[in-house]
């Protein structure tokens, strides 16, 4: 209990309530829930953040304490979230997941496929899903990302209908069992280049939060090649004859944004740039690029670089 929370109730958004939380401690995160609305304001987010599915199933049932002990069938990733939806009954779909790993340009594999299960759950309890961004190094085998991978995992991110778009981290940790690199602010309060890349692509972000907000993902469109497989499930077959993508790597985010659709895409490398050409006979309006809105008529050819975004909609 601390009384400063009840003194400026306005300052106060929510309650992390448990950061990466185990099958065995799920419980103990919805009392502790309950406890909190006794005396704090009925309306606010109670937050949880659930680990990627890299963890291992011991993380995932029991956080490696061997209590209580696996289900002899094991504990699936897609098991994992369902009991957490069930039980602590979370407003939104919270998740982290590192895939700059080494120093060559490698992205985890499993990316996307990550974020189809919390994209899809998210939708089934209709709420929306928040990713974490890699900004930082924690250990030797994770790389601290550039400019192209910051923006990648923020459009990539946008593209697959996320509604929260959070940074880890704002400030570098001291090293306490992790060594840490890295982040928007080092320890002495100085902004690092990382903070430039993050605003930046915030500015995108806040140029087109008021159309994805407001829409609801129906799925992705795959041009060219793409550094992590996509599933197959969240391609948008009904959007491939609405608009034609012509372009060596792009991933196209489909949405219903109040009955008409719309498209945010993404130069899917984090490689090189991508000269992309999108078609939509018959149609014009405007895209957003840069923080920066452009009309169009009938088609959008545009110069992404890497990992970088735009946001299309189509007027009529």
């Amino acid at each position: 209990y601390n009384p400063l929370l009840l003194s400026s109730p306005a300052a106060l958004g929510g309650v992390i309530v448990r950061d990466e939380p185990s099958y065995s401690e799920f419980a103990g995160c919805k009392r502790a829930k309950e406890l909190l609305e006794e005396f704090l304001p009925s309306d606010l987010l109670y937050h949880g953040n659930l680990f990627p599915d890299y963890a291992t199933q011991e993380q995932l049932y029991n956080r490696g304490t061997g209590n209580p002990a696996l289900p002899g069938e094991g504990y699936e990733y897609a098991r994992y979230i369902d009991d957490y939806i069930e039980i602590f009954r979370p407003r939104v779909l919270s998740y982290d997941y590192y895939p700059m790993v080494g120093e060559d340009g490698y992205i985890r594999e499993g990316y996307f496929g990550n974020m189809s299960v919390i994209r899809n759950r998210a939708a089934e309890a209709e709420i929306p899903f928040w990713v974490y961004i890699q900004t930082c190094s924690f250990n030797a085998s994770v790389r601290v990302p550039d400019e192209g991978e910051i923006g990648w995992l923020v459009n990539t991110s946008l593209a697959y209908g996320a509604k929260g778009i959070q940074y880890f981290t704002y400030c570098l940790p001291n090293d306490d069992g992790e060594v840490f690199r890295g982040a928007m602010v080092d320890r002495e309060g100085n902004k690092t280049p990382i903070y430039d890349y993050v605003q930046r692509v915030n500015g995108q972000i806040a140029a087109v939060d008021e159309i994805l907000m407001c829409s609801f993902s129906e799925g992705v469109i795959v041009t060219g090649s793409t550094p992590c497989p996509v599933p197959e499930g969240d391609i948008a077959t009904a959007y491939t004859e609405r608009i034609e993508i012509e372009a060596g790597h792009v991933l196209t985010g489909c949405f219903d944004h109040r009955g008409n659709p719309v498209y945010y895409a993404v130069n899917n490398s984090i490689a090189e740039p991508d000269r992309a050409v999108f078609s939509l006979e018959g149609q014009k309006g405007y895209y957003i690029v840069d923080g920066e809105k452009r009309e169009f008529e009938n088609r959008v050819e545009i110069l992404l670089e890497e990992g970088q975004g735009v946001l299309i909609v189509p007027e009529g």
